[in-house]
């Protein structure tokens, strides 16, 4: 016989009642409800947490983060990456100047250098 008052432990159960049992962590004991009495409890509402300012984190800056993206994406060896490094700095330090704007204006320059080259026969 299942009563309707009482500690669910006290009950026998039926065998469309519902247990719940929580984490042995939560330190919650399990509850037991009648199928027809059962609710169920959405979730509290967590706000979402405010947009990180620094996403890029544990780089230095977003442009640290970029680089690492698309020497990623590219397939960059180490050997390459290390060389692409080294250029930017040159460039930051004043050492170099880099005044390619695009790849249009790279494929121009490359083209005008192999006219500049001796033609080879085989």
């Amino acid at each position: 016989m299942n009563a309707d008052v009482g500690d669910p432990g006290d009950q026998s159960p039926n065998d469309d009642d519902i247990r719940v049992e929580y984490h042995p962590s939560s330190g919650r004991e399990p509850e037991v409800s009648a199928f027809e009495d059962f609710v169920r409890v959405a979730p509290e509402h967590t706000p979402l947490a405010p947009p990180d300012p620094d996403p890029w984190t544990p780089f230095n800056t977003r442009e640290d983060f970029e680089f690492a993206e698309l020497a990623l994406e590219t397939g960059m060896s180490k050997a390459q990456v290390n060389r692409m490094i080294d250029l930017f700095h040159k460039c930051i330090e004043k050492k170099g100047r880099f005044t390619l704007s695009n790849h249009a204006e790279m494929r121009k320059t490359l083209e005008a250098a192999s006219e500049r080259l001796p033609k080879v026969c085989l």
